[in-house]
């Protein structure tokens, strides 16, 4: 009887440990069957208005991912570029760059999808955020998301497009670019991080650093307190960087244009 008990245990044990699985493994299995892309994600961007909206049509959109959650720069966020435009996609689960890849192709099922514009890049969800009629709410389950979003084995790397920084221009939001020959600005304290902690800076988790061009030119780059890379110095020499461009981002003005590096591979000496 002891025996048969012991097996109980440890077979109740192996089931609810694998109830517990939060999908952060790698070795999960791709889904191979989704719906026909009929739509380009710039088509889509340019049916976003000014307040959120609820997508009522059959759209279906694809894009390889450029930008995932894996440094913590971006919270439970991906964003997916297809050629023409990108947008970003709340999912509130964590580890999403376990199943969200960056290069992988990613096929979007829209229609009961939210959408609206957050810090310049039109961002997909579950519906309106409850507390603001300017956001979206993420997807809130695995099942929903898999309702939604299809991830296909096909990955392929993705470069960012250089530029120069007075050629950001509204087209660029969302999309992945480097920026050559920035100077962090000589006002910026010597031992400075990308982020400040949220114990030295507790009114926003987010810091915004100013990069300068030999022009005079100023680009803010935003970090997350909970970037991996958050309290490592920044480089005093020119750099150059790669992110996801942003306009009006938390502790930015509205009409400016920001970068927000992936993680610790965007920073790089020029």
């Amino acid at each position: 009887m002891r025996g048969v008990t012991k097996i109980f245990v440890l077979a109740l044990a192996a089931l609810l440990s694998g109830c517990y699985n939060d999908f952060s493994g790698s070795d999960f299995e791709p889904q191979v069957v989704a719906p026909a892309v009929n739509e380009s994600l710039q088509t889509l961007v340019e049916s976003c208005g000014d307040v959120p909206q609820v997508i009522e049509r059959e759209v279906v959109v694809a894009g390889r991912v450029i930008a995932n959650d894996h440094s913590g720069n971006f919270y439970r966020t991906i964003i997916i570029d297809d050629g023409t435009a990108a947008v970003s996609v709340k999912v509130n689960l964590y580890d999403l760059h376990n199943l969200y890849r960056l290069g992988q192709r990613i096929v979007v099922a829209c229609n009961g999808l939210a959408m609206a514009r957050e810090q310049g890049i039109v961002t997909l969800g579950s519906g309106v955020d409850a507390w603001s009629d300017h956001r979206v709410e993420g997807l809130g389950l695995r099942s929903e998301a898999d309702r939604h979003l299809f991830r296909l084995a096909d990955i392929a790397e993705q470069l960012p497009a250089v530029v120069a920084l007075d050629e950001l221009s509204a087209d660029c939001r969302g999309r992945l670019v480097r920026i050559n020959n920035l100077t962090l600005s000589p006002h910026t304290p010597p031992d400075a991080t990308w982020a400040e902690s949220v114990e030295d800076n507790p009114y926003s988790s987010v810091t915004a650093r100013y990069f300068y061009t030999d022009d005079g030119d100023s680009l803010a780059v935003v970090t997350s307190a909970y970037a991996d890379f958050a309290a490592r110095l920044i480089p005093t020499e020119p750099l150059s960087l790669t992110g996801i461009v942003m306009q009006g981002a938390s502790g930015t003005p509205k009409s400016v244009y920001s970068l927000k590096l992936r993680d610790s591979l965007d920073y790089a000496p020029f």
